[in-house]
């Protein structure tokens, strides 16, 4: 029994032996220092088989401080035993001993990281004779081979930049993530020209290895080249790429077929999907939808736009469209990210890493063409699917480990072995993390001024304070502020919040916000009481409303403000003493959300609608020649899975039904319940200013029709708005490049990760045990 006992524990530990040393293993194997990301601390150079290397840091090859000048005492010129005269290249002295007139500055990337070449001008007699090679210094770099390139034929998305002073020749230029090859190129700073008293200058020598890359993203301008790069490559080996180190042993129970690292080889681009200039083309009235699946922690982006198309926004990944709003990436990641835009507008990059399993929401860009922006756009969605899951990670081996304490631990009985029990408990406490750690949604956004963030006084506090609460919600979220109640006598400013509204931070000149913003719904302000009556009790109630959409291009926000006042007592030098106030003032600013595009739906308020992609002027309409009904109004939209729709009334009609996307007629002319048939969500149902909408299930699931109708007297204004059933493959019309933007909210996903997999194992073992 002890023996079965000590096999258990035996195997259980060598699992654990293993997850904790393989990618230490792995590290050891690698032939070069693993590249390191540049907020981690100090970067440790990498270890090289030169023998001098030159002064620098990170990204910067500065030989303007090291002994490439004549005068240093390391140049002296010493005859070979041979007989001739010292070597000017980089070839070994006598078999083993190097050149100890070149200087070797070593740089390795992956990209996003701009290099820096300096070198002395001929300005003194230390560098007479020295030059740049080649002349033009980054744009052209030379091989290992000897054999000078063009570096944009290298490497796609390469910027250069020329700093250039009376002393110093100063080369910058930008490594973007778009390696899909080792490559080595090489830049020199070459003063052996220059002779002084029995000395020779020196060569400074600046090595760049380029580590290829995986990068997630479209590269809608995608050209294969005719210039090989055989002669380009000449990188050592790195651990964890497909072509060598530890992981490639796995790669076969891992991928089932070639690695990204491969593939990228073979099609000559990092970009995880890429498209011809043909297939654009063959598009531009249709547009292309480009879906990337993010399935590593170390995350590098990247979207390149074709000739006649901007990207949108205009810093992509910097900002983003995430639920048919703009947001700053620093919104969905909460990492150090690095952005790069080009000054085309064309070209963009971001790299930042994410932690074990983690999976933010989605985002969208678009590439939209300049001279036609209303054109169906080339819109990349990036999605999250980063899990490490140990099982896949060791293959064979793991699974093998497992059956084998499956077989070993399941002809015992928990009871005889206590250690059972505690395996059991553990087992229960994973499943509980695992439960606890889904997210949750959550659309109401508080600025909570009496519990939160309160405004109470301390005891020596002699001037004013404020406390700024700012709050981003999406298009239809709700914003409550709480100010004041029987304790606390604060005073809400204006006192009318989300009727009226300060827009700027002056807190000048409130306005109405349906003036404000077209679309605002569902305000609810504070009753005003007179207080003619001392004993009347005043209005503290929560104030709160739905944030309408941002139509325009400008950053837009709404402010209100919660004051606490207090009244001291202040002495002055002189012995005088006086009542002053003093303010603590809470004050709320709500970022409005932009929508790239106008909701789908009818304004019968006026021809051309800011909010909605249809416009009637009821007055206008109602003339219409050939109408059936002079007074009747039609107003036809198709819904879209995952889009907001919506109309607006006349303030004079009244809605029919009044329940309207809980509710509608059908072609019939009959009321029914819509649930049953899509179940529309996020309602907002405002009859005082008369707007409706409501957001499309991302999955519609049968063709339907149902309208709802603005009523006065004999006056209908219909919108009528039209489902199409996704189709039967499987695949949702949102998966398949039908939304415009990545729609819904974040929540608990499904999917073979580190999650699941431990819930899986940890229920069969249970049950084992």
């Amino acid at each position: 029994m002890r023996v079965g006992h000590f096999s258990f524990v035996r195997l259980f530990l060598l699992l654990s032996l293993l997850v904790q040393r393989l990618p230490v293993q792995k590290q050891q194997q690698s032939s070069i220092p693993p590249w390191r990301y540049p907020d981690e601390g100090d970067d440790h150079q990498p270890r090289n088989a030169f023998a001098h290397v030159s002064n620098q840091m990170k990204g910067t090859c500065d030989f303007s401080t090291a002994p490439l000048n004549v005068s240093s005492s390391e140049n002296d010129i010493v005859p070979l035993l041979g007989g001739g005269d010292a070597p000017l290249g980089d070839a070994p002295l006598n078999g083993d001993r190097p050149d100890e007139r070149v200087q070797h500055c070593v740089q390795f990337t992956k990209g996003m990281e701009v290099l820096t070449f300096v070198c002395p001008k001929r300005n003194t007699e230390d560098y007479v004779g020295v030059e740049v090679r080649p002349m033009d210094c980054f744009e052209t770099v030379r091989m290992p081979n000897g054999n000078s390139k063009k570096l944009s034929n290298v490497l796609k998305g390469v910027q250069l930049e020329n700093r250039d002073t009376d002393l110093l020749s100063i080369r910058k230029v930008f490594i973007p993530p778009t390696i899909y090859r080792n490559v080595i190129f090489e830049c020199t700073c070459d003063n052996s020209l220059t002779f002084w008293n029995n000395r020779m200058g020196a060569r400074g020598i600046m090595r760049v290895h380029l580590r290829k890359n995986i990068l997630f993203g479209c590269d809608f301008d995608h050209t294969v080249g005719e210039e090989s790069l055989e002669d380009v490559t000449n990188a050592l080996p790195v651990g964890g790429d497909a072509t060598g180190g530890a992981s490639a042993d796995w790669s076969f129970w891992r991928n089932f077929g070639p690695t990204a690292e491969e593939l990228a080889e073979k099609n000559k681009t990092a970009f995880s999907q890429f498209y011809t200039e043909g297939e654009v083309k063959d598009a531009k009235e249709k547009g292309i939808v480009c879906n990337v699946k993010i399935t590593k922690r170390e995350v590098y982006l990247g979207l390149v736009c074709p000739p006649g198309y901007e990207m949108y926004p205009s810093n992509c990944f910097e900002r983003v469209l995430y639920k048919d709003s703009i947001v700053r990436m620093s919104e969905l990641i909460k990492h150090h990210a690095t952005f790069h835009v080009d000054s085309n507008r064309r070209m963009s990059f971001a790299t930042f890493t994410l932690n074990r399993n983690e999976n933010p929401a989605g985002f969208t860009c678009l590439c939209v063409r300049v001279d036609v922006p209303e054109a169906p756009p080339l819109q990349a969605n990036f999605v999250y699917n980063n899990y490490e899951s140990f099982g896949f990670h060791f293959g064979l081996l793991y699974w093998l480990v497992v059956l084998l304490l499956l077989i070993h631990t399941s002809s015992y009985n928990s009871m005889q072995f206590p250690v059972m029990r505690v395996v059991k408990a553990s087992l229960w406490g994973q499943l509980l993390v695992w439960w606890l750690t889904t997210p949750v949604d959550g659309f109401t956004h508080t600025c909570d001024f009496n519990d939160e963030l309160t405004l109470e006084f301390d005891d020596q506090q002699m001037a004013n304070r404020e406390r700024i609460c700012t709050l981003k919600p999406d298009v239809l979220d709700k914003v409550v502020i709480k100010c004041g109640s029987e304790k606390n006598k604060y005073e809400l400013l204006p006192n009318n919040c989300f009727e009226q509204v300060y827009t700027s931070k002056s807190m000048r000149n409130a306005q109405h916000l349906v003036q404000y913003l077209h679309g605002a719904a569902a305000i609810v302000k504070r009753k005003q009481n007179q207080y003619n009556n001392s004993r009347e009790r005043r209005n503290y109630d929560d104030v709160f409303f739905r944030v309408p959409p941002n139509m325009d291009n400008e950053r837009k926000a709404v402010y209100c403000l919660c004051q606490n006042k207090a009244k001291i007592r202040v002495r002055k030098k002189s012995g005088h003493i006086y009542d002053k106030d003093i303010f603590n003032t809470g004050i709320v600013e709500v970022v409005i959300p932009t929508l790239p595009q106008r909701i789908i739906g009818c304004d019968f308020t006026e021809n051309t609608s800011p909010l909605f992609t249809k416009g009637y002027d009821v007055n206008f309409y109602k003339k219409v020649e050939n109408n059936e009904n002079e007074d009747d109004v039609i107003c036809r939209v198709r819904a879209t899975e995952g889009k907001f729709i919506g109309f607006k009334c006349p303030a004079n009609y009244s809605i029919e039904p009044e329940e309207c996307f809980l509710q509608g007629f059908n072609l019939s002319g009959k009321k029914e319940p819509l649930q049953t048939k899509v179940n529309l969500k996020e309602l907002v149902m405002d009859h005082y200013n008369k707007v409706f909408y409501a957001r499309v299930p991302d999955r519609i699931y049968q063709n339907m029709h149902f309208f709802c109708a603005c009523v006065l007297e004999q006056k209908r204004l219909v919108a009528h708005f039209e489902f199409i059933a996704t189709s039967g493959d499987g695949i949702s019309m949102s998966e398949a490049g039908g939304m415009n933007v990545l729609q819904g909210r974040s929540a608990g996903t499904v999917a073979t990760g580190m999650g699941f997999l431990l819930l899986l194992l940890s229920g069969v073992l249970y049950f084992m045990l």
